[in-house]
């Protein structure tokens, strides 16, 4: 399901930006490799809803309101700026993705399962939290799973290379790059 954000030409920048933000309006900007950067704001209260259940991974359908015209673009949500204090968004960048073409995004990994060596003892180190992929934005993924139930004994570890990527998707990391390993207990003298 391809959910919709609505937005508008942003004509306020720089500090006056403040004045969106405390309506309710969250800055913002779209571009893409055939797309000039346009300024543009859409409603925070939204880009919240939308942003919460498509990630950085869900396409969206931009729908940009200029005087009279209205153009729809398929994007991404590329970056968001939050306020170190209060966690509210403070910009958001829409990154326009093309038909028929891969993109690269990072996905979150999700350790799932219970690794028997935890029982023994067994300390979990995680050594990415998420993998950059290529894939086509409609096969994107908005999460891979990590089965960490093999990790039976201290000093074993999952690979890149051990963790099944849906169809449609690739990693260009090493695949000997490590993604999680059981630690063995660390005892005091």
């Amino acid at each position: 399901m391809i959910l919709s954000l609505k937005a508008e030409r942003r004509k306020v920048f720089g500090k006056r930006n403040k004045q969106l933000r405390e309506k309710g309006i969250l800055p913002g900007v779209v571009y893409g490799p055939k797309t000039e950067s346009l300024p543009l704001q859409v409603p925070l209260r939204d880009f919240r809803e939308v942003y919460k259940k498509a990630g950085d991974t869900g396409i969206i359908n931009l729908e940009i309101k200029e005087g009279e015209n209205k153009e729809t673009k398929q994007v991404l949500i590329k970056d968001v700026t939050f306020h170190h204090l209060s966690s509210l968004p403070l910009h958001v960048d829409f990154y326009e993705v093309e038909k028929g073409q891969a993109v690269t995004v990072d996905v979150p990994l999700v350790f799932v399962g219970e690794a028997p060596g935890v029982k023994k003892g067994g300390i979990l180190v995680k050594s990415m939290d998420e993998m950059e992929i290529e894939a086509l934005p409609k096969d994107l993924p908005h999460q891979i799973s990590v089965d960490i139930s093999s990790l039976q004994n201290f000093e074993q570890t999952i690979y890149v290379k051990d963790i099944k990527l849906p169809a449609g998707v690739k990693s260009h990391l090493d695949p000997n790059t490590p993604v999680i390993t059981l630690s063995a207990p660390i005892s005091e003298e």
